[in-house]
């Protein structure tokens, strides 16, 4: 009979000894879960803000995981802190933070902010996810825009200038004056009424300003002739409208002109153009709109300068002469002190003013100035302090200053 403590000891040493000879298997690759993912494909309500040029478009990140539906099948949590965003135009990365400024560039109108989101779990393989692609933020919750995604604008005004007119050229008859100036376009925010210069927008745009030249004396005879032409439909073929941006066809002075005020008046004014298919003004979809600058919007800028006439020639000093023997020591060949009238006289120019009037005469004693140079002064009479000097005269066009 069997003893059945020594049986069981038996078959518990028996079991223990044949675990010694047990093999062990090759290991498997690392085992792995499953990518975290968004489930909220269109991207509802995970962002805010405005989606129009120099407007801010910004990702809800407080509570973007639950928004955009994250969910992994290992239970592991999201990592919001560490989620990647990139917004781009075009495949152009504009921003890889949470928020992106749309630039006032005229020529994203139409363009699609493109956001991308990669959703990334704290723990678990693999840590990140297919990105999120994002292509129409309207339908995410942004506003503005075309209401289909694309870029559009709040601005419903542009606004043609003309600054910094100059007239060039030598101020004389016969000479020819050109002028320049800068042509600018200035764009006005719906919103607020305020006025920016977006530089972009320029080489879309046509010079078609408008000028007169005319002469002081007549300055509201031009003012009326520029009244008239921005009251009409003018293209460049019109004789008072610039051919090149900023630049203002010659005008010959004529004989006529000398003395006078010589004023030039630009208005600045734009062709009429479709400029862009989709204009904000309230509510979305398509707006046609025209670029027309009425009166009201229109600058002038004005700028003028007094015509001289040419150099004279033949400057002479004409006198007769008092002197006696007797009395002077000579006879009728030197001008006689305090007494003696010396006229200037000399040859205009054949564009010239022959009156002393439109010239300085600077008087001189041996060389040197007597008193100052003073217009239509064409006599003098020496005093006796200038005895045994010789006297000369220089006589010059008269330069007026602009008033």
């Amino acid at each position: 009979m069997f003893n059945k403590t020594t049986l069981v000891l038996a078959f518990s040493t028996l079991v223990c000894a044949s675990s010694a000879y047990a093999i062990v298997s090759a290991r498997t690759p690392l085992v792995v879960g499953f990518k975290p993912v968004f489930t909220n494909k269109t991207g509802k309500g995970a962002v805010t803000g405005d989606l129009n040029l120099g407007g801010t478009v910004s990702v809800k990140v407080q509570d973007i995981a639950n928004i955009l539906g994250f969910t992994d099948r290992d239970g592991d949590k999201p990592d919001e802190a560490n989620f990647k965003y990139s917004w781009a135009v075009e495949g152009n990365v504009l921003s890889t933070s949470t928020t992106v400024t749309i630039p006032n560039d005229m020529t994203l109108i139409g363009k699609r902010l493109v956001l991308t989101i990669t959703p990334i779990s704290i723990s678990g393989e693999p840590l990140t996810g297919d990105p999120l692609v994002l292509d129409n933020l309207n339908a995410a919750g942004a506003l503005g825009g075309d209401s289909n995604g694309n870029i559009d604008m709040y601005y419903n005004a542009l606004r043609p200038i003309a600054k910094n007119l100059k007239i060039n050229g030598a101020f004389e008859a016969g000479k020819d004056l050109t002028a320049s100036y800068d042509f600018d376009i200035l764009i006005s925010d719906a919103r607020n009424g305020a006025e920016s210069d977006i530089a972009t927008v320029k080489h879309l745009i046509e010079d078609h300003s408008v000028f007169v030249w005319g002469i002081a004396r007549d300055r509201n005879a031009s003012i009326s002739i520029l009244t008239k032409l921005k009251a009409q439909q003018v293209d460049k073929s019109h004789p008072n409208v610039v051919k090149i941006r900023g630049q203002v066809p010659a005008y010959t002075i004529q004989k006529q002109d000398v003395g006078e005020l010589i004023t030039l008046h630009v208005s600045a004014r734009s062709q009429n153009i479709s400029l862009v298919n989709r204009m904000p003004l309230g509510t979305h979809g398509n707006h046609k709109w025209t670029l027309n600058t009425p009166t009201s919007q229109l600058t002038i800028d004005i700028a003028g300068v007094t015509v001289s006439s040419p150099q004279p020639k033949d400057v002479k000093i004409d006198f007769i002469s008092s002197a006696t023997k007797a009395v002077n020591g000579v006879d009728g060949i030197r001008p006689v002190a305090a007494r003696d009238v010396l006229r200037a006289s000399f040859t205009p120019d054949a564009n010239g003013s022959p009156s002393a009037l439109d010239y300085t005469f600077q008087w001189k004693a041996a060389g040197n100035n007597i008193g100052i140079a003073e217009v239509g002064k064409d006599t003098f009479t020496p005093g006796p302090e200038y005895q045994g000097k010789v006297i000369s005269v220089d006589v010059l066009p008269v330069k007026k200053a602009m008033p």
